[in-house]
């Protein structure tokens, strides 16, 4: 039952209609990079299917240590992190750390990019705990991948206004 369950949310992500890219780079300006931190390989494909389909560069991790690695690394545009993350049974620090965690953590560092937390379980906990720690959207999964490009296109949309307005 739960492959069963990993196969059709993979299925759903893939199946969902292709709306193509809403966000198009401007000219010299490079694709957009969203960071997709979750445990599950399989989700972790067909999320970045879906979002290279939209036009987006991506960058996966699959626990929270990896997640800060890539965040250092690659400086991504935007975090898609599941709530639900493997605790580190070797008890090496920040692999224990849970979604809402990583998302704190990278707004401490004052980390620009936004994040929008996804989990199976949709909560009002969870999307409570979402909000404080700085996300800018919930996602229950599975999710569909009309619905995902253009919550990403909204956030982005929002994000350029926001520093058009600073300056």
């Amino acid at each position: 039952m739960f492959f069963r369950r990993k196969e059709e949310c993979a299925r759903l992500v893939l199946s969902a209609p292709d709306v193509g890219p809403l966000v198009t780079p401007r000219a010299g300006e490079r694709p957009k990079k969203i960071l997709v931190i979750d445990d599950d390989p399989v989700i972790l494909l067909a999320l970045s299917n879906a979002l290279k389909s939209g036009g987006y560069q991506v960058v996966t991790a699959e626990d929270g240590g990896e997640a800060i690695s890539r965040v250092r690394d690659e400086q991504p545009d935007m975090l898609l992190v599941d709530v639900c993350l493997p605790i580190d049974m070797a008890g090496c620090g920040a692999l224990g750390w849970d979604g809402f965690q990583i998302a704190r953590w990278i707004r401490n560092l004052n980390h620009k990019a936004p994040a929008i937390m996804m989990s199976s379980i949709d909560k009002p906990e969870y999307r409570r705990q979402a909000t404080d720690a700085g996300a800018r959207g919930f996602l229950t999964k599975p999710i569909n991948k009309g619905l995902l490009l253009a919550s990403i296109a909204s956030i982005f949309g929002d994000h350029h206004q926001a520093a058009g307005s600073v300056n």
